[in-house]
Order: C-alpha cells, then structure tokens, then sequence
C-alpha cells in the first residue's frame, strides 16, 4: 500500500546512509510502490501526471522530484516544499536535505514534479484554490452566506452551472465550505470542481 506524501517524507527522514545510486529505489521505497522501472529517467517518462517546471520552490511537499545530470540514469528525491529536497546524490553525502538549487548548482537540471510514480498515484493536488460549478437541482438555488453556516445571513442566491472561485476551504458545523476572495461561503457538497 503506497504511503501519504507526509508518510513518505517522515521515512525518507529516517534514512541517512546508504542508498548511494539508488535514487529511484530510495523514493518508490518511501511511498511503498513496488519496483518496475530502473532508472529515473525512465519513471519520469513513463509517469501520466508530470509538471514540468524550473523552479524549486513551485513544487508542492511530499512529490517525486525528477532531475537529469551528467548519469542518464537521470535523479529523483522527494521534494518537502520551499525549493528543499531529501535526496540521496553522493556528491552532498546523501541521503539528506537539501535545496534543490544546490543539486542544479552541482550539475543537475531541474525536470519537474509527478503525482504519480511506477504507475501509482502518490499525492492529489488539493481542490482550493480553484474553479468550482454550482450542482444543484434545476430550479433550485445554492446560498452564499455570510458565514460557515446554514444559519448565517444569505448573501446570494447562486443558480445551477454558476461558477465560483474558491480561494480556501473549511470545515465546520459539519459542513466543508468553499470560501471566495470576497468572503462568501458556499457548501461544497453543491458544488462540482471545474
């Protein structure tokens, strides 16, 4: 069963010698997905929800991180967000933390991020912030409220396929609420994503 992002990084953290050139089995190790590719280049191409990207701190915690160096073999840590890494390059005595800009600074050139790894979703992007569309039956309206509650004061009335864009989200009353920039909550339970 493969392990939470948090699950992955908190093992990974326990790990602080050996694995030397053994990136890609280092980090299917942390998230507990079965082997099936032999290089990291190979996980990168092969992976079906990839981000490329060039900078370090646009890669959420607890993602593969995927690089390429001078071994086409190729790199992959596990990010812990803010541009750092827990990786395990010899050439900074790894297994360790470290920023990402370092291993591009040594040689290595940033690929991106994926969600999955060998085939096995390994971290869901959060809904919020995003577009959300207002479900409810034809007919029927979804309120925007004051508040985190269905008793607080009804601001608007949305109508089916009404769009919202939510900037957080909360729990509480029981209910889980999308909240926009302008403060109005609506109950996500009437919403769809998109």
């Amino acid at each position: 069963m493969a392990r939470t992002p948090a699950q992955a990084i908190a093992w990974a953290k326990t790990q602080h010698t050996g694995w030397n050139r053994l990136c890609l089995a280092f980090v299917r190790t942390a998230y507990g997905v079965a082997s099936k590719y032999g290089r990291a280049v190979d996980a990168w191409n092969a992976a079906q929800h990839k981000h490329k990207t060039s900078d370090p701190k646009a890669i959420p915690a607890g993602v593969p991180v995927f690089m390429q160096g001078k071994n086409p073999a190729g790199h992959v840590a596990i990010s812990l967000g803010g541009g750092q890494c827990y990786t395990t390059d010899d050439t900074v005595g790894g297994p360790r933390e470290l920023p990402i800009a370092t291993l591009v600074r040594v040689g290595y050139k940033l690929l991106g991020w994926t969600e999955d790894l060998n085939g096995v979703r390994v971290y869901t992007p959060p809904d919020v912030p995003g577009w959300f569309t207002v479900d409810v039956a034809k007919g029927s309206h979804l309120m925007g409220r004051a508040g985190a509650s269905t008793s607080s004061k009804v601001k608007y009335r949305r109508a089916r396929g009404f769009r919202i864009y939510a900037v957080k989200q909360v729990t509480a009353g029981g209910h889980t609420w999308l909240v926009t920039r302008y403060g109005t909550y609506y109950a996500k339970q009437y919403t769809k994503k998109g």
